[in-house]
């Protein structure tokens, strides 16, 4: 059984229920499943964990079991997972001097990293307002607060860097004093970040990443599939899938490399198979964090697949223009691309140049998102490129909830709030922020780092909050659904593809009509 679902907590974090699922608030006992962060190159104290990122003995000390709450203590368990050793999921950790810092009666402080700079760079305006729409339209429509608390977010910028992000996460915990701390983005950076957090017993929510290291941590939970989750849907997607039949165009994913559509006016653009057989790539950044996404999508795909690594933090021209050569020499027709959003974007420059133009695919967050769409629209052949994300397209009408409350509580300015469909990000995080509502009051209104853990262990599944009287919650991420010991999120992922619109100068991510016209997802495959 796979993960369940807490998407890009790059805000707060607490689940929802399925897509187009629209229940009342009810918290079923059980534990939690969530996802995976990444990061290797971290300096610094990054907790009780050997070189090979495995706990350390006497962990099992450190790390008590939560029988009936924050208080309660019991034996440690362990699971195994497939990123590598057991993990140690004891439901909680022991309370030490620090367990109730961030916490007032009236205020939750919590810190969030995120690349505001470097080579996955998001918006610092989304950030700040997308993470506190939801609690307002809580707090302003239905009078409904965390036990009369309301969350106070500090962020700092990781530049996209294992390091940098270390020492922020340090500056949120030691002189800030934050209660837990939040990943936005970077597989390397939160990996990094978890691993120091567990060193100081505070509890870390990301996105899921890499399974690597920190499924090993009982601080980390994830609430979105992981990397490795989302290989083996994107190797059938790229076998099976037709966009077309979906609503997207493109046709299908092996077959056309790239349609007219996509590709026109470039003249040098195959709009069609060749002779020879279809051929498949990966390329990645060649770290620890993206090792076990890498070896889960080759051995989901089978035998063929070309592995092309990229061994510095960031490409430039030349290195680029290499991966490109040694891509079309191959004859290769879809590309899963396994990186940052700079180094995309280098390889899509001489792409363009070669005239060579795969179908590019790859996995969310930082290339699902409108953004990175909006400045690669431009480029020849990205166009109806297909990138699964955890949460589905703006455009889609279920996203109408979230959108009134933008226009009425978000945005830093009167034109952000008139143009919701251009502030994903904050879409994002308002499906993130109904996670971690749902988390804090499960944790209990006398509320602590080491009874925050233990009720994250013990959720099974979520959905909108009971407490809200706002009727029925649109869910943004794939449900949470967990067994015991498992701090993973949903295998299921969104499917996009990028639309350019008919003269490639504007650029967002479209959804694909699934069953009953709701957002299409790797689980309807």
């Amino acid at each position: 059984m796979k993960r369940s679902s807490m998407a890009l907590l790059c805000v707060i974090a607490l689940v929802a229920t399925a897509c187009g699922q629209k229940p009342r608030v009810h918290v079923p006992s059980g534990p939690a499943r969530f996802a995976a962060s990444e990061a290797t190159g971290a300096t610094g104290d990054t907790g009780p964990l050997d070189e090979n990122g495995d706990l350390t003995s006497g962990d099992a000390s450190t790390l008590a079991g939560a029988e009936g709450g924050s208080q309660g203590a019991g034996a440690t368990t362990t699971t195994t997972r497939k990123g590598g050793g057991p993990v140690a999921n004891a439901g909680g950790i022991t309370p030490d001097k620090n367990d109730r810092a961030g916490v007032t009666a009236d205020t939750i402080k919590i810190g969030f990293h995120a690349p505001l700079t470097g080579a996955a760079a998001v918006d610092l305006a989304d950030l700040e307002h997308g993470n506190r729409v939801f609690s307002e339209w809580l707090k302003m429509e239905y009078g409904v607060t965390i036990f009369g608390r309301k969350t106070v977010i500090l962020f700092e910028n990781d530049e996209y860097k294992p390091s940098t992000a270390v020492n922020v996460c340090r500056k949120l915990v030691e002189e800030e004093g934050v209660f837990m701390l939040i990943g936005g983005a970077g597989t390397d950076q939160i990996q990094a970040c978890a691993r120091y957090a567990f060193g100081k017993k505070v509890p870390y929510i990301s996105a899921g990443v890499t399974e690597k290291v920190v499924s090993k941590l009982p601080n980390y939970f994830a609430f979105s599939a992981s990397y490795p989750d989302q290989g083996p849907p994107l190797a059938k997607l790229i076998k099976t899938f037709d966009a077309s039949a979906y609503g997207g165009g493109g046709g299908k994913v092996l077959i056309d490399r790239c349609n007219p559509s996509a590709c026109a006016p470039d003249p040098g653009a195959p709009s069609a198979a060749t002779s020879e057989p279809p051929k498949v790539a990966i390329v990645y950044s060649d770290t620890e964090g993206f090792h076990d996404a890498r070896d889960d999508f080759v051995r989901a795909y089978g035998s063929g697949v070309l592995a092309i690594p990229i061994t510095k933090f960031n490409i430039n021209g030349s290195d680029a223009n290499g991966v490109v050569q040694r891509l079309k020499q191959e004859g290769i027709d879809v590309v899963y691309i396994l990186t940052s959003p700079t180094n995309f974007g280098n390889i899509l420059n001489p792409a363009a140049v070669q005239r060579y133009f795969p179908r590019w695919v790859g996995i969310g967050l930082t290339m699902g998102i409108n953004l990175f769409a909006a400045t690669s629209c431009g480029k020849p052949g990205f166009e109806h490129a297909i990138f699964l994300n955890p949460w589905f397209s703006v455009r889609h009408p279920l996203s109408d909830q979230w959108k009134a409350a933008w226009k009425k509580y978000g945005g830093p300015d009167q034109d952000a709030r008139d143009k919701p469909e251009d502030h994903d990000i904050a879409f994002g995080l308002w499906g993130g922020s109904i996670i971690q509502h749902i988390l804090l009051k499960a944790a209990g209104k006398d509320l602590t780092r080491s009874g925050f853990i233990a009720a994250a262990h013990k959720l099974q599944a979520a959905v909108a909050p009971d407490d809200t009287k706002a009727g029925d919650i649109i869910d943004v991420y794939y449900p949470l659904t967990s067994k015991v010991g498992d701090n993973f999120g949903s295998a299921h992922s969104n499917i996009l593809w990028a639309d350019c619109g008919p003269s490639r100068r504007t650029g967002n991510y479209n959804y694909f009509n699934g069953p009953n016209a709701k957002p299409l997802t790797t689980a309807d495959l």
